[in-house]
């Protein structure tokens, strides 16, 4: 029992009201016939047990049970892209033979999602017109799951209708995935639509940053793609950022096409930004997006260190075509014999000196102030033990860079320098062959950018190089840029330009002799000036290429050139100077504001001071980043391109291949438009009923509609009894 008082109280107060009632209704019958008098009597007895049986709540405790039953949550793509014709069709199809097919109600619950999902009504007879909103199906799936474990219902499973465009960046599918493989909830995935060949053109810089030197011309390229497009004329623009036009260019495009667009501009006095643009073609209507980059400026001059041992046409054009850039201040010295040498510097001094003179032979004491040291051939007499050590530190710790331009720099197989050395020399060379670029060099930029690309005619057309010394091997991390293809393509290909990183500085080799031919033999001419502008394009990318840029003594690095909005991006600060500076960086968005940073200081192998933080980019557009130091110092910037999500319409062509890799990742299966029929009886399986323990609960033996009818009758027989008799 579990009565509605103790029964230690209950009990007595029954006993007495109970009586009370009986001995008032015998009080209030006496004067009846016996019979009458006995079965109002009886019916108070019954009426009073019936209370006190409530009072008492006779029954038993039993553990309280909820069916709870699992159903399927269906999304449907309604982005902009499920607006193309035949995916509409389809995707309606499937929503009205999911709703009909259906074999238990509720067994199906519809969703619709762009770049955020909602359930649809029970009652909506179609699904509504696709909306231009951009699309994330790993966010609705998520919100499903979500919704799914606040309501405490159970998923089956979820199947995603749509065409895979994802147009949300920085998403976290790995964390959705994570969560449904925890519920054991498959993702099914009913991939619609495929290609749309619609006209496209697009264009992006090839690097995010360009070096140049102020009021000078420089080369600036950028990656033209075009798609389904007919035989068309575009316009590629280079502009500021106040739409002034710096250069433009008419490009044919044609199908499907990726080529590089080269422009010359003047650099103006100061680092800017500018923009890539290009026109779309008649009957293309897609606005093609246009692209930021970076000129960084030079506010301060390549300063180059020469020797050469034994000189030739190659080292005399060199050094002459060096000393005519204003960009670059040149000290070169050459060993005319065992005891006579002679200098000549960029403001035309010259001196010739005796073997005694040993300052004005090497750099001893200022070799930290150069940017780059260049090595022609036989430079033994140039160097001793401190001196080699000396040109290790300046790559290693200071960031300088090293150039050997006439390959092995030293007779014989050991080098004093073999640390710097990007291979392993070999006994033997090659006498002649041709200058080819490889892919390698096409992706750092040099060749495709600066210099023409590597299927460029003009590569063939150059007079034939010499005196390839024989290579062993090539070391760890060293980039062949270009090779050395004999001619008649007989013989192996020699490695003939070459860079390798050694500590914070860059070594670079050009392994052969007679690249003067490329500026003296007409047919050379005829091709353009290609020997300037190869040691012009080589000696500035290799600027780039180093840690440090010249006359700066901070590195600034970002871990990304490009990266999407939310997302974070490390930052590198170096420093090659006397002291442990502290360091702080200025952070300028897109919208004007700014904020500082201050990087922490990370142990460094070389003992050489490093700084790292992370920036957490918030918007679309670009990003400067600035050392911040007194104005007298040259100090380094660089900037950061952050992309906003892409438009829905930027490409309309399904992606099939994002949702099956989805799917296959939470153990669901990718299904096909003729597998509806298997989908629906794999849908309407007997859903599993699961028991879910409450707590206890009182069941009442007399909690029952036949004991209240009962109750009912007893007291109203009664009152009807007592009635006809006159008693009421």
């Amino acid at each position: 029992m579990n009565p509605v008082l103790p029964l230690a109280a209950l009990l007595p107060l029954l006993v007495l009201l109970g009586g009370l009632a009986i001995w008032l209704s015998w009080r209030a019958i006496k004067d009846l016939a016996g019979g009458v008098r006995s079965l109002i009597l009886a019916l108070r007895v019954v009426g009073v047990l019936l209370l006190a049986g409530l009072l008492l709540n006779p029954g038993r405790w039993i553990a309280e049970k909820e069916e709870v039953s699992d159903f399927w949550a269906v999304l449907f793509d309604q982005s902009g892209s499920m607006a193309e014709e035949e995916r509409a069709a389809e995707a309606g199809s499937i929503y009205k033979e999911l709703k009909s097919g259906q074999t238990q109600e509720g067994r199906v619950r519809p969703w619709v999602f762009a770049k955020e999902a909602s359930e649809l009504t029970g009652d909506a007879a179609a699904l509504p017109t696709p909306a231009l909103e951009g699309s994330d199906f790993v966010a609705a799936v998520g919100s499903v799951l979500e919704n799914s474990a606040a309501r405490g219902q159970p998923l089956t499973g979820v199947l995603v209708v749509g065409d895979g465009r994802q147009t949300a960046l920085g998403n976290q599918d790995s964390a959705v995935v994570a969560r449904a493989q925890a519920l054991g909830v498959p993702v099914h995935v009913l991939p619609l639509g495929g290609e749309v060949q619609e006209p496209r053109v697009e264009i992006a810089s090839t690097r995010s940053s360009v070096l140049a030197f102020a009021e000078q011309s420089s080369k600036v390229s950028a990656k033209l793609k075009s798609r389904f497009l007919p035989a068309s004329r575009v316009t590629v623009t280079l502009e500021n950022l106040a739409g002034e036009k710096i250069a433009s260019q008419e490009v044919e495009v044609e199908g499907e096409q990726e080529q590089i667009i080269t422009l010359d501009a003047i650099a103006p006095a100061e680092s800017t930004v500018w923009r890539w643009r290009v026109q779309a073609p008649e009957g293309m209507d897609h606005e093609p997006q246009d692209d930021l980059f970076q000129l960084r400026v030079l506010d301060s001059r390549t300063r180059v260190f020469l020797a050469e041992g034994a000189p030739y046409w190659d080292s005399k054009f060199l050094a002459q075509h060096l000393r005519l850039q204003d960009s670059i201040d040149l000290n070169s010295v050459h060993r005319l014999s065992n005891t006579r040498w002679f200098r000549i510097d960029s403001g035309g001094v010259e001196e010739e000196f005796t073997s005694e003179a040993t300052s004005a032979i090497f750099p001893d004491e200022d070799l930290g102030r150069y940017d780059l040291v260049v090595f022609g051939k036989n430079i033994a007499p140039f160097l001793n033990d401190e001196r080699v050590e000396a040109l290790e530190r300046f790559v290693r710790d200071q960031g300088g860079a090293v150039l050997f331009s006439r390959g092995k720099a030293f007779s014989g197989t050991q080098s004093p320098l073999s640390r710097l050395e990007p291979v392993v020399w070999d006994v033997g060379g090659v006498d002649e062959f041709r200058f080819r670029p490889t892919e390698e060099g096409a992706a750092v930029g040099l060749f495709g950018e600066g210099l023409p690309g590597i299927e460029a005619a003009v590569w063939g057309n150059l007079p034939a190089l010499k005196d390839g010394s024989a290579v062993a091997e090539v070391k760890p991390f060293t980039r062949v840029l270009a090779e050395g293809q004999p001619d008649g393509l007989s013989g192996n290909r020699l490695p003939l330009l070459l860079v390798r990183r050694y500590g914070q500085g860059v070594c670079g080799m050009v392994n052969a002799d007679g690249l003067w031919k490329w500026d003296f033999y007409p047919e050379a001419k005829e091709q353009g000036n290609m020997y300037a502008e190869f040691w012009t394009q080589l000696v500035q990318w290799m600027a780039t290429w180093s840690e440090f840029l010249p006359g700066q003594d901070y590195a600034l690095r970002l871990g990304e050139s490009r990266a999407a909005v939310g997302e974070e991006v490390a930052v590198w600060v170096t420093w090659r100077g006397e002291g442990v500076p502290e360091p702080r960086l200025k952070l300028i968005a897109p919208d004007g504001s700014s904020t500082e940073l201050t990087p922490g200081l990370l142990p460094g192998e070389s003992g050489r001071p490093r700084w790292r933080g992370s920036l957490k980019v918030d918007q679309p557009g670009w990003w400067q980043v600035e050392v911040m130091g007194e104005e007298s110092q040259s100090l380094p910037t660089t900037g950061l391109m952050v992309i906003g999500e892409p438009r829905e319409d930027n490409e309309l062509s399904a992606d099939a291949g994002a949702l099956t890799r989805f799917a296959s990742a939470t153990g669901g299966k990718t299904w096909k438009l003729e597998e509806v029929q298997e989908l629906l009886e794999e849908i309407n399986r007997v859903p599993e009923v699961e028991d879910r323990d409450g707590g206890m609960e009182w069941q009442s033996w007399l909690r029952h509609w036949a004991v209240v009818l009962l109750g009912a009758g007893v007291f109203g027989w009664e009152w009807w009894l007592r009635r006809r008799n006159g008693l009421v």
